[in-house]
């Protein structure tokens, strides 16, 4: 007897790849999906089996050729499902053979995805897809898919992938075709792959954003030979670059000596002897913390803080019932509290509680396996013998099932805790307007002038430790033989604390601000950012303050691929469409690849975005025991730029924050290449990596100094 499917719908829609969150993407060249999708209910656990026929002929020079089928499930709950795309078991056979995917779908499953995917260059063909649900008997019966063997004179008629859009022929890497060579009726799906490129080795993705172009063929930022042909032995002073942030590892084996130490403050005394207003702030302040050794994990997106502020006064009014001074104000909230909306979740309770009974389920299943076959992991094929070989015991089979359901979902004891502490903390913490996410610090939130609060405790135990690895690649020690070399051993690096997991307070980040200016900082990173500001005016008095103490702010541009000039993105240097200050650099994300030059999730605009610098696969500092990573994002490109200012700063201290600014904008390195995008609809085009940002450029260290050496010459 088949189980109970109350609707299977397809569903066709562009497919995007993203990275730390992204909204919408850029497209992966290196690789290509197409797809369908199937909206599916199911009332119990339901084994499905999805196959195709598949062979590969690899490009001679290209270990890297492979084909893959993939196979998701989304919840209706948002939580992962299972997910399976054979990254353990890459396809490369020449011959034509049959692969498969199994996997389950749970009662909360909303969705099936499946399709193919082609890596690298190659020819790919694709045949005779085929899906399977599994009824009460153990017999898999076939669900109908549409243009399974490819033979529609629209070879991909009910197949949807993103680099065929509108049938672009804009595409240089890969093409759709016709093949007269198939697994079974006339014809199958051709995929060709040509001039992608390929991974480079780790070592030298270990350094590959301080490489030089015209050297080396990597598009980075030329800080090697700055230093090989221009900076050399040459005496610098030092700069303090304020890193405005969540805690920082002020400890890490390749930090310790670089962090910044207020010599006019004496430690732990419990007096303001700089009188600055901050007590013992040895090497900076944390806004989010009190003398009590209490910090703040986790505060309010900044939707709940605008809803919570407003509320009261707005609350199920129309326009037409606010006054017009209030307008502005009306307007935010209403857009705040869409977004607030859409986030909380009323079934949360419910979710949490299931979770702790699939962790009991886990728990219980893991103690049975311990006393019948011990060992650290199991495979499918071993589960499977146990649950048949206990078939007749109905206290130790349905655990061993309940357990390999998990198993097979990937719900472990830690990832489920993982799950229930991320829904807990973001319904009961992060939207939820009863929270007063103030109680720690005691501040007045509502009161600009309430400056002195928090503590000098600028390291900790934080859920997200960004910092660190934003100081590395920006601040790590250059004389120490280990680790990574930052920009220059004259940087000094202040920890400023004014994050947590959530959005940044507009009134911790002006005094942020504040604090770094009146304590020497001349360069300060802001590797954050959010799309809506409560009290954006004290952040813009700020950036004038800084303007006005000659020191250069340098933010990240933000990680949604979206386009800047037409969507608000804080925190910017713009006011009613003017620029307000002149000492600000927003900066977007670059990759290794010049013909893919662009980071997929990196935002841009020809107006709101500066320069572009690197930003995958950045190896830096990360928390914990002197650890190093690969870091991503905008946050790691922004102190790229921020550890450059710095390092002009060393050396040409009478370079003025404007006059650095704009050398590191001039100087950067213009690449003759295109970008391919997706507009909204699914449309693809083309773009020049030029009219991304207001420079067009990525940052070039080597250009940079020959442009200050000049300019402080004149």
């Amino acid at each position: 007897m088949k189980p109970h499917l109350i609707r299977v719908v397809f569903i066709f829609f562009i497919f995007t790849s993203s990275i730390l969150n992204a909204q919408k993407t850029t497209l992966a060249k290196h690789w290509i999906p197409f797809l369908q999708k199937i909206e599916i209910d199911v009332d119990k656990p339901t084994a499905f089996k999805f196959t195709g026929w598949v062979k590969v002929e690899r490009h001679k020079q290209d270990s890297t050729t492979e084909a893959r089928l993939w196979a998701r499930v989304d919840n209706k709950d948002e939580q992962p499902g299972f997910f399976d795309n054979m990254k353990n078991r890459p396809i490369t056979n020449d011959k034509w053979q049959k692969y498969e995917i199994k996997g389950t779908l749970l009662p909360n499953a909303s969705s099936l995805t499946i399709g193919g995917m082609a890596y690298y260059n190659g020819m790919f063909f694709f045949d005779n897809f085929q899906l399977f649900l599994k009824d009460n008997d153990g017999f898999y019966y076939p669900v109908p898919l549409k243009n399974a063997d490819f033979e529609h004179s629209e070879l991909l008629k009910d197949w949807k992938s993103s680099l065929i859009a509108n049938n672009s022929k804009l595409i240089k890497n890969f093409t759709f075709s016709i093949a007269t060579d198939a697994q079974s009726g006339r014809q199958s799906l051709k995929i060709i792959g040509k001039n992608i490129t390929r991974p480079l080795p780790e070592e030298k993705l270990k350094s590959w954003y301080q490489k030089d172009y015209a050297e080396d063929t990597i598009p980075g930022i030329s800080l090697d030979k700055a230093y090989r042909e221009v900076i050399k032995t040459r005496k610098g002073q030092e700069v303090i670059v304020a890193v405005l942030d969540t805690k920082l590892d002020i400890h890490h084996e390749d930090l310790k000596d670089q962090i910044w130490i207020n010599t006019d403050e004496i430690p732990d005394n419990g007096i303001d002897d700089d009188n600055n207003g901050y007590v013992d702030d040895i090497n900076g302040w944390d806004f989010l913390s009190n003398t009590k050794g209490e910090f703040v994990k986790y505060q309010y997106v900044e939707s709940t803080r605008i809803v919570k502020a407003y509320d009261s006064i707005f609350k199920d009014k129309a326009a037409n019932e606010i006054p017009s001074d209030l307008m502005d104000k009306y307007e935010l909230y209403t857009k705040a509290y869409t977004a607030w909306k859409k986030e909380v979740d009323p079934e949360a309770e419910v979710k949490i509680h299931n979770m702790k009974l699939w962790k009991d389920k886990v728990n219980k299943g893991e103690r049975v396996l311990d006393s019948i076959y011990p060992k650290m992991s199991y495979t499918s094929k071993e589960l499977d013998s146990l649950i048949v070989s206990y078939k007749d015991n109905l206290a130790i089979q349905p655990k061993l099932k309940d357990y390999k359901e998990a198993w097979q979902n990937n719900l472990t004891q830690e990832a489920l805790d993982e799950m229930i502490n991320s829904l807990h903390t973001k319904q009961k913490i992060i939207l939820n307007l009863a929270h007063n996410e103030r109680a720690i610090p005691g501040d007045d939130v509502t009161n600009i002038n309430d400056r002195y609060y928090g503590s000098p405790i600028v390291y900790g135990d934080v859920p997200y430790q960004h910092a660190t690895f934003v100081s590395g690649v920006m601040g790590a020690t250059r004389s120490n033989s280990i680790g990574i070399n930052g920009f220059s051993v004259h940087i000094k690096l202040m920890p400023v604390v004014m994050v947590a997991s959530g959005d940044e307070h507009d009134k911790d980040v002006a005094l942020a601000i504040r604090y770094a200016v009146d304590n020497g900082a001349k360069v300060i990173n802001m590797s954050w950012g959010k799309n809506l500001s409560l009290n954006q005016q004290w952040v813009n008095e700020a950036l004038q303050y800084a303007a006005d103490k000659d020191v250069l702010l340098v933010t990240a541009a933000g990680n949604e691929d979206t386009n800047i000039d037409k969507y608000d993105y804080y925190l910017n240097d713009h006011e009613e469409g003017k620029e307000i200050v002149d000492n600000l650099i927003v900066v977007g994300a670059s990759t290794w690849d010049k013909e893919n030059l662009k980071a997929q999730f990196s935002n841009y605009g020809i107006n709101n975005v500066d320069v572009f610098a690197p930003g995958v696969d950045v190896f830096t500092t990360t928390y914990s025991k002197n650890q190093y990573g690969f870091g991503y994002g905008t946050s790691v490109s922004s102190p790229l730029v921020a550890g450059l200012a710095g390092l002009l700063r060393a050396y040409y201290p009478k370079l003025s924050a404007k006059q650095v600014k704009q050398i590191i904008l001039a100087s950067g390195t213009h690449y003759d290449t295109t970008i391919l995008m997706a507009s909204e609809n699914g449309e693809v085009y083309q773009v020049p990596f030029s009219k991304l940002s207001k420079s067009g450029k990525v940052v070039n260290a080597y250009n940079a100094f020959l442009m200050a050496e000049k300019l402080s010459k004149n």
